[in-house]
């Protein structure tokens, strides 16, 4: 099966096969193109089309992995998949705007919606739950920006909010952003496309193979998404599926580990 499109085009796809019996379901291939092809990017894709049809015509398959995330929409308590990066906080907020008024003008749009939505956001009181690959948990509690977790790197237009994001080494790089002010997020921002940010002491990475995020307190809304589109709304849970899918990649591209 090829996906033509961008990341959220992807995304439908993968949860297409994602329904699918596993020993039944189809190796993916990828010509990126549409809005965003963050997926894409984070994996060092060929630019060209000639370099794509090539990766497809000459690739091999691995094993990457997939997330599921579950969430609340319209009282429900709803499942999706998703390949490369999901978030909730100030990315929901963003996604929420750029989805509403259409994705035109690709990384320029986000980039733009981003300070938009800075100028009005709240930051979140919240409990995150952090599972660890030895079983062992981590509770944090506080005021955040976001919390993404991120199987690929990149998203929002070729943001590297998540740097060591491997998406076959069977975990999830959770990064968690605390309150800050709108000043002191606007002058970092920038960092976030070189993925500098890590350096900054409000901004923490943790390696994960599951994330829960809560309210609490009342009258706060903290929207999910997930390859920039919007799902809902947490509480929400994000669980990795380890190997869930196979990736026809270029030769010497994501090196198997299994």
């Amino acid at each position: 099966m090829i996906c033509a499109g961008g990341d959220g085009t992807l995304n439908e796809v993968v949860n297409g096969l994602m329904q699918v019996e596993a020993e039944r379901r189809p190796a993916l291939g990828l010509i990126p193109s549409g809005t965003g092809t963050d997926f894409a990017r984070g994996l060092g894709w060929p630019r060209t089309l000639d370099g794509v049809i090539e990766a497809i015509a000459r690739g091999v398959e691995r094993r990457i992995d997939a997330g599921m995330v579950t969430f609340h929409r319209a009282g429900q308590s709803l499942t999706r998949y998703f390949i490369n990066v999901a978030g909730a906080g100030f990315d929901g907020d963003v996604s929420d705007v750029v989805n509403r008024e259409g994705k035109r003008g690709g990384s320029l749009s986000y980039f733009l919606t981003v300070f938009r939505v800075l100028a009005g956001y709240e930051n979140k009181h919240a409990r995150v739950t952090l599972t660890a690959p030895d079983g062992s948990a981590r509770v944090l509690e506080g005021r955040y920006n976001l919390i993404a977790v991120g199987n690929g790197q990149y998203f929002g237009g070729g943001m590297r909010i998540s740097p060591n994001g491997d998406v076959s080494d069977g975990c999830f790089e959770a990064i968690v952003i605390e309150a800050m002010s709108r000043a002191e997020f606007a002058l970092n921002f920038p960092k976030v496309y070189r993925g500098a940010h890590l350096s900054h002491p409000k901004v923490h990475a943790y390696r994960v193979t599951a994330a829960h995020i809560e309210l609490l307190g009342d009258g706060q809304r903290m929207f999910v998404e997930a390859e920039g589109e919007l799902f809902g709304e947490v509480p929400a849970g994000f669980r990795v599926i380890p190997g869930a899918l196979r990736l026809v990649v270029p030769p010497g591209l994501l090196q198997s580990r299994r």
